[in-house]
């Protein structure tokens, strides 16, 4: 009680210290404000002495402004009454050049006059010189000549000069006609040139006129806009006197407003730090430890509502930040240059010869390009040129004839988009799709393109895309420890004497008499077979469809698992069948190992009997492993379980490249884009559902693919052939493995046809015994029936 008293007399006094403080506080804060509007009322007189030196300083600006122009004025009239006068010297001399020209001008008109003229005459000279000597020549012909042809000779002379002075007389015609068209074009000229000259005058003075008008015009409206002005600014100041004095008393209410502001700002303030120095003074008085098994030690007890809300512990804030920079740059900055770069080199080394021959959807050998190209075709010498084709026309008719050039797409886009919402198997719908369009050829293309296809959309762009939209979708311990478990089975599978084809045909082979065995030990065989049920069966099932049966298997798991997702879908999630978890499967203490324990062996198997047979359903039981076992939430058990499918690819791919040399290069450039771009939408298409709306549609995609996987595999069972063509052989051996099976394991030498026959005789042999016993028994029956026979 004496402490209590004390603390309460502590309190009092600190809250009087506080009280005293809070009033000198308040004195202070007066004063203060007292000082501050005393400043503001110094600042507000200095103002109004700054404007009205401004308001002097702008009148004397715009008196200097006035005279400035008027100055300006006077200039320019000076320089145009300048520019007339040298525009009138310019026309004059203009002129006077003129007149020069046209009297050069006649001067060489009467010289070219003289030279014709008497080039004229020098031709008609020549003329009586020819025609007297023609003349001479004629008589000379005429004394030779009789008086018929001296008649006909005349007449044709006579003729002739008749033409020839009709001839002259036209010419000098068209002569005469050309000089009166000439003078009358001269006459037509001077009188175009007066009337111009004319025009000319009349819009000069009609532009001096305008002119004038124009100058006066000018002059009155700049007298009524400096008016104008003004009154403006006469208006403009009355105005902003007004704007000062409101906002003036806009500041003076709003100073008093933020302060009473203040005054329950800092009383609300106080108020609620002494409700959280209360709080935690309960906190700390009901604070209570627990037993942390992750430390070994007693440590405060933790507030589980707040431990909720967080999702795992794996990320932090700015990790989160970091990784989707780092998505974006790799997604947008470094892919795109890359492919491009890609395509440069292709174009740049063969051109588009191999795209277009994948379009074409035939193959093309590095070889095509050194053939000589086709002669172009010549058109017929009076065919009639083809009318240009537009290019969507020859885009239609390009997809028309080549069918692969909008299924690569689609196959593409639908890859990227669906593989990366759901974890769907996709190389059970891949490889019988490539097979059946002829996309591939060969088994070990079928696997190398779809394994391609899967890492590149899912295991490169999807997990960028989904890294972009939130790293904790991923769980971290499952991508890093149990793919790598994944990549041993597929390993183990691959290795002759381990492959799960393998395993099965020593099984069978086990099945066989050893040479040195008594057949009679084994009353039901043959002597091949000690079981002849197990070889009729194996011989029924044929192991070279063990891969149709592997895909009929996870078909039918497909479907079965559909309605438990279905199920799922309606309690909440997949991951209520177990415990729920928020940490990403694991438990402080270890007490999750033997789940974890369980989904290592499952994975590993998965990798052994699937991957490496069929090169499919990682993604799905890594789904179904992660939620049911594990307890992972929906969304980040769908994105690991679709991550953890193409990154189970990694081994195949690399086998493919390494033990068959299968890099679908180029097919895989055709799908690149589209993959690219269908990954980029999935997060945005799968945000739009939420975890149940994926859930819904999962069980809709696992019904479907699985029932036409079953589907497929049964239509071509009844047919006793293969629904893909696959080779299942193991691509290594290792040394170890084939020593110990030498060693361990008996393997029979192989049926012959001796063995054959040995084998008929020894049917035909027991099949003999049956019967005898058979009848024997028979007999005995018959007597035990009738009693006993005497003879007499």
């Amino acid at each position: 009680e004496e402490e209590k008293k004390k603390k309460e007399e502590e309190k009092a006094a600190k809250d009087e210290e506080k009280k005293k403080q809070q009033e000198e506080a308040a004195v202070k804060k007066e004063e203060e404000k007292k000082k501050k509007e005393e400043e503001e009322k110094k600042k507000e007189e200095e103002k109004k002495k700054k404007e009205e030196e401004k308001k002097k300083e702008k009148e004397q600006a715009a008196e200097k402004s006035k005279a400035d122009q008027e100055k300006k004025k006077k200039e320019q009239e000076k320089k145009q009454e300048e520019k007339k006068k040298e525009e009138e010297k310019r026309k004059a001399a203009a002129k006077q050049d003129q007149d020069k020209r046209k009297a050069e001008k006649e001067k060489k008109d009467q010289e070219r006059k003289k030279e014709q003229d008497k080039k004229a005459a020098e031709q008609k000279k020549k003329k009586e010189a020819q025609e007297a000597e023609n003349k001479k020549k004629d008589d000379e012909k005429r004394a030779k000549m009789s008086e018929e042809q001296r008649a006909k000779d005349d007449a044709k002379k006579a003729r002739e000069k008749e033409r020839k002075e009709e001839e002259d007389r036209r010419k000098e015609e068209k002569r005469k006609i050309a000089e009166e068209k000439k003078k009358e074009q001269e006459e037509y000229k001077a009188e175009k040139e007066k009337e111009r000259k004319e025009r000319e005058e009349e819009r000069k003075a009609y532009m001096d006129e305008r002119k004038k008008e124009q100058d006066e015009y000018k002059k009155e409206r700049e007298k009524e806009k400096e008016e104008e002005r003004k009154e403006k600014e006469a208006l403009r100041q009355e105005r902003k006197k007004e704007k000062d004095e409101e906002n003036r008393r806009r500041k003076e209410e709003r100073k008093v407003q933020q302060a009473r502001e203040k005054q329950r700002r800092d009383k609300r303030n106080e108020e609620r730090r002494q409700e959280r120095e209360e709080r935690r003074k309960q906190r700390e008085a009901e604070k209570e430890e627990e037993w942390d098994e992750e430390r070994g030690q007693m440590v405060a007890k933790k507030n589980w509502e707040w431990d909720k809300e967080l999702e795992d512990t794996c990320y932090d804030e700015k990790g989160h930040k970091c990784c989707q920079a780092f998505a974006y740059i790799c997604y947008f900055l470094i892919i795109p240059p890359v492919f491009v770069l890609l395509v440069y080199i292709e174009w740049e080394l063969y051109g588009w010869g191999r795209f277009s021959a994948r379009f074409g959807g035939h193959g093309y050998n590095l070889t095509d390009f050194n053939q000589p190209s086709p002669a172009p075709k010549v058109l017929k010498k009076f065919a009639p040129t083809p009318a240009p084709v537009p290019y969507q026309e020859m885009a239609v008719i390009y997809v028309m004839e080549h069918p692969m050039s909008y299924i690569y797409p689609a196959i593409g886009l639908a890859v990227g988009l669906f593989c990366n919402i759901w974890p769907m198997a996709p190389g059970l719908m891949l490889m019988p799709l490539f097979q059946e369009l002829e996309i591939t050829k060969l088994s070990n293309e079928t696997m190398a393109l779809a394994a391609w296809v899967q890492l590149v959309g899912s295991g490169l762009f999807g997990f960028f895309s989904w890294m972009g939209r939130n790293p904790r979708f991923f769980i971290c311990r499952a991508l890093f420890f149990l793919t790598p478990i994944g990549w041993c089975g597929y390993a183990v599978g691959k290795i002759e004497h381990l492959s799960f084809k393998d395993l099965l045909i020593l099984v069978y082979e086990n099945n066989r008499v050893d040479p040195n065995e008594d057949p009679k030990d084994y009353p039901e065989t043959d002597g091949i077979y000690k079981d002849p049920r197990m070889q009729d069966a194996y011989e029924k099932a044929d192991l070279d469809l063990l891969h149709t049966y592997l895909r009929l298997g996870l078909g039918v798991f497909m479907v079965v698992m559909s309605f438990f997702v279905l199920i799922g879908c309606c309690i909440g999630g997949v991951n209520h069948y177990c415990c729920p978890s928020r940490t990403g499967g694991t438990t402080p203490g270890c007490k999750s190992f033997c789940q974890w324990l369980i989904c290592m062996v499952c994975i590993f198997n998965t990798g052994w009997m699937f991957v490496a047979n069929i090169g499919s359903g990682m993604g799905i039981f890594s789904f179904f492993l992660l939620s049911m076992f594990l307890g992972v939430e929906t969304k980040r058990a769908l994105c690991t379980a679709i991550m953890m499918g193409a990154h189970a690819q990694i081994p195949e791919v690399i086998a493919q490249g390494y033990f068959y040399s299968e890099v679908p290069y180029i097919r895989l450039m055709l799908f690149t884009p589209f993959l690219w771009f269908g990954a980029l939408l999935a997060p945005a298409f799968s945000f739009c559902g939420g975890p149940c709306g994926d859930l819904f549609f999962y069980t809709l995609v696992l019904a479907g693919v699985g029932t036409a996987t079953v589907a497929l595999a049964a239509i071509h069972l009844q047919k006793e052939k293969e629904d893909i063509n696959i080779e299942i052989t193991p691509m290594y051996s290792n040394p170890e493995v084939n020593k110990w099976f030498d060693e361990n394991i008996y393997r029979p030498e192989p049926v012959t046809a001796q063995d054959l026959r040995e084998a008929e005789f020894f049917r035909a042999q027991r099949a003999r015994e049956e019967a005898a016993a058979a009848a024997a028994a028979e007999r005995e029956a018959a007597r035990a029936q009738n009693g006993p026979r005497f003879m007499f």
